[in-house]
């Protein structure tokens, strides 16, 4: 096993969309639980954020809960490309107090990642969210060649005491998630881009939250608007401009994980 560190860094600036793009299978970008937390409730839904890779995308997900070397449940999660990408574990029985698990993470068909994701259980109880999430976009551009936007957006998030929220970002007129952010204190700010079937001329993001059972307790916020500025990318005399794919910025977290080929 090698042990990877990843830390994410805090994006406030317009990032260029990226048209060379490795095709990679996609990984653990973030948990809820974190990797490690402690004091976590016995009623936790867990939920596992896979990373924003356009191709090579696993029909299924295999997730396994154990303690020790005791396996408990297994779950075959079905992986949707075009939604919040959350993998969210149901426990066949309640986890129990003070308690060591692991969550470990693999593809169910052909070659892929394993992921193992260790938390420890506390006494109690999922508390809930205190308040409502909100959102503000302080950067809008739009590649009009392309109509590939590029958005920077800061997230207030309700409070939550348990530390296992997950936030989604909705485009206006859509109940489709756009995306799916790991909030706490470290995290706030996210850039991303991504295509559009159109090229207009304002954009509109809104935001719930998700709390440690799986609810969606919040209601969608109030949107926040931009007129979209031409992006200062964008080379009006060029036109050899390969089409770009998907570019997604993870969010901001410090995340371990342990990861392993399998076959």
């Amino acid at each position: 096993m090698i042990l990877l560190l990843t830390l994410l860094t805090p994006l406030s600036a317009f990032a260029e969309p990226n048209t060379d793009l490795e095709c990679t299978t996609p990984y653990v970008a973030f948990t809820s639980p974190s990797v490690g937390q402690s004091g976590v409730p016995i009623d936790v839904v867990p939920a596992i954020g896979m990373s924003k890779d356009n191709c090579d995308v696993p029909e299924n997900y295999e997730v396994v809960l154990s303690a020790g070397d005791a396996v408990l449940t297994s779950n075959m999660i079905p992986f949707d490309i075009n939604g919040d990408r959350l993998l969210e574990f149901e426990n066949e029985t309640q986890l129990q107090p003070n308690t060591e698990y692991t969550l470990t993470v693999q593809r169910s068909e052909g070659w892929g990642e394993i992921n193992e994701i260790t938390f420890t259980t506390g006494e109690g109880n999922v508390i809930g969210l205190e308040g409502s999430p909100s959102i503000r976009l302080s950067e809008a551009f739009i590649d009009r060649e392309f109509n590939v936007v590029t958005a920077t957006y800061e997230i207030n998030p309700a409070g939550d005491a348990d530390d296992l929220s997950i936030v989604h970002i909705y485009e206006a007129n859509s109940n489709a998630i756009l995306d799916s952010h790991r909030v706490g204190a470290e995290a706030s700010s996210w850039t991303r881009s991504w295509r559009m079937a159109d090229g207009p001329d304002s954009l509109c993001l809104s935001v719930s939250q998700r709390e440690g059972t799986g609810a969606m307790t919040s209601n969608v916020s109030e949107e926040s608007c931009l007129n979209l500025k031409p992006s200062p990318n964008t080379n009006p005399g060029c036109s050899t401009l390969a089409i770009p794919a998907l570019s997604w910025v993870l969010p901001l977290a410090a995340f371990a994980f342990v990861r392993r080929r399998g076959q």
